[in-house]
């Protein structure tokens, strides 16, 4: 149960609801019970009556008052069904909803580093299936086992009044019968539900890549055998999911047959007791019949505990998700920016991995000062942008804000303070499937056609944004893929403009541009970073707009 406690816990948010939903399931199978037991007294009891009165003998027979219960249990059964159902699942759609956006928001934490070290088909399987499959602890491992144990409970109690021995034989035979179907089912089928499923994430990866990468396979003439792995694993996972079944089916029969004998063990006991007279041939066939109707109960908890191994490996999944990567910086107290005069980062350790990336950096760039950083790749550029940014935290060492008088730990400001000053160009052009407009809009919600337009004027971008069908509508795609990568480069860069920000960070700014388009915007952004503390990072300075240092890594 370990992996499951945090999805728990999430679920006493909605207690109220979860109670209620288990008490609508609980009318439903009482009045299941209810409706053939009762139906089978009547039938049985109309039938010795005729008898008698076949026999010549005066015997009377209320028919009105069964008879209504029956067509009480009938409405009730139905009606609460229909309320169980509609009601749940509405209650579970709210849970998957909240369980989203726990695991969505604990990406956000995730550091750069860590989130390229997951695939994106796994954080799509996790947002998807893995939190669909939770919605089993409700629906299917919570609340019918549950319900089935209260239901049985009052079948027995009623039971006991009749008859206590066989009230004992039924109790303990139908507790055998639950725990048969829930404990023992889980216990079979934990390690091939677990298999199963990890099987079917890595598949459902191995199939995006395989699809995302159809070109190059088709030119490296390795598409055949892609598709035969590809086939040779859905195989495999369907003999898997074959052998799953037979566990099912068998759970199930073995939990009919067991049921079907304490029915009978339950008849025979009462067969004597009626034999005896102790009870009345309606009261014979009332109460084995109640028995069956048991059957409602039990039908579904096999097939639910059997999957139970894939429920614990999902779970297992969504909170490796939430805990993976570094710690996000704590939100320092300071509420208001200092007038700081100068970014110092103070004899900065940084492990990324096993690979040590800074070890014992020294730095410090003053107010208004624009800085270049030139290194190759892998070097620790986009790390020292990280940390500035406070993406990352340095393992050794801290950045300070240094004032006239003091130098302040930068993890003492309040991080939204920050990142509101910040303007962070990434090396990766991050676009949202979205419009042009809406994606320009993340930096500056409020800002009007025209502020849009003259920025993508000051990238270059302004003309050919214009010749779209839809101009500011235009549909950018996912990742932006609906627009060549310069164009959307300078849509990433016109976003960063639009902040404002006095602080600024230049990953790679001209990535994807040709040279003419590049020297261009080095005039434009030279006339617009003035005044601005700026922290630039390329290979080289031909890639970058005017600095006024540079060092090398």
């Amino acid at each position: 149960m370990h992996p499951l406690k945090p999805w728990l816990q999430l679920l006493k948010v909605e207690s109220g609801r979860l109670w209620l939903g288990s008490f609508l399931l609980l009318v439903t199978l009482v009045s299941a019970v209810g409706l053939l037991g009762l139906s089978g007294w009547f039938i049985t009891a109309t039938g010795m009556t005729a008898l008698a009165w076949a026999a010549g003998l005066a015997v009377t027979l209320d028919i009105y008052t069964p008879g209504g219960g029956i067509r009480f249990f009938a409405l009730s059964r139905t009606v609460g069904r229909y309320l169980e159902r509609v009601y749940n699942h509405d209650t579970v759609l709210r849970l998957l909803a909240r369980l989203r956006q726990r695991l969505f928001q604990g990406m956000t934490q995730l550091d750069p580093m860590t989130l390229a070290r997951w695939r994106a088909s796994q954080w799509v399987n996790r947002l998807i299936t893995d939190v669909e499959t939770l919605d089993n602890l409700y629906l299917r491992l919570l609340a019918p086992p549950l319900v089935a144990l209260v239901t049985l409970l009052l079948v027995v109690l009623v039971l006991a009044l009749f008859h206590l021995q066989a009230a004992l034989l039924v109790g303990l035979g139908l507790l055998l019968i639950l725990a048969i179907s829930t404990y023992g089912m889980a216990l079979a089928g934990q390690q091939l539900s677990g298999r199963l499923a990890q099987q079917q994430e890595v598949e459902r990866s191995q199939l995006v890549e395989h699809l995302q990468g159809l070109g190059a396979l088709q030119a490296s003439h390795s598409l055949k055998v892609h598709q035969q792995a590809r086939i040779k694993a859905q195989k495999t996972n369907m003999q898997d999911q074959a052998r799953l079944q037979r566990l099912v089916a068998l759970g199930q029969g073995l939990q009919s047959l067991m049921l079907q004998l304490v029915v009978a063990a339950c008849l025979l006991l009462l067969a004597g007791a009626w034999q005896e007279g102790w009870v009345s041939g309606p009261v014979l066939v009332m109460l084995p019949l109640a028995l069956l109707a048991l059957q409602e109960a039990f039908q579904n908890l096999p097939a639910a505990f059997a999957n139970w191994g894939g429920t614990l490996a999902a779970a297992r999944r969504l909170n490796q998700a939430s805990e993976e990567g570094t710690e996000k910086p704590s939100s320092g107290q300071l509420s208001s920016l200092p007038d700081y005069t100068s970014i110092e980062f103070q004899k900065i350790h940084l492990l990324l991995g096993r690979q040590q990336v800074l070890k014992d950096f020294q730095l410090e760039i003053a107010q208004g000062e624009k800085l270049a950083v030139l290194a190759a790749s892998g070097k620790g550029k986009s790390s020292l942008a990280s940390l500035l940014a406070r993406q990352l935290s340095p393992q050794q060492g801290q950045l300070l804000l240094k004032t006239q008088d003091q130098a302040l730990p930068l993890e003492d400001l309040n991080t939204e303070i920050w990142l509101n000053h910040l303007g962070y160009l990434t090396q990766e052009t991050e676009l949202f499937a979205a419009s042009i407009a809406d994606n320009l809009r993340l930096a500056k919600p409020d800002a009007r056609d025209a502020e849009l337009w003259q920025a993508l004027e000051t990238v270059d971008l302004a003309e050919e944004v214009a010749g779209f069908a839809r101009q500011l509508d235009t549909w950018v795609g996912e990742t932006g893929q609906q627009l060549s990568g310069g164009q959307a480069r300078r849509l990433a860069l016109a976003r960063l403009l639009l902040k404002d920000a006095p602080l600024i960070i230049l990953d790679e700014p001209f990535r994807g541009l040709d040279w003419r388009t590049r020297e261009r915007l080095k005039l434009r952004l030279d006339s617009w970073l003035q005044g601005r503390t700026v922290f630039l990072l390329a290979h080289n300075l031909e890639h970058l707009p005017r600095a006024d240092r540079w060092i090398s890594l």
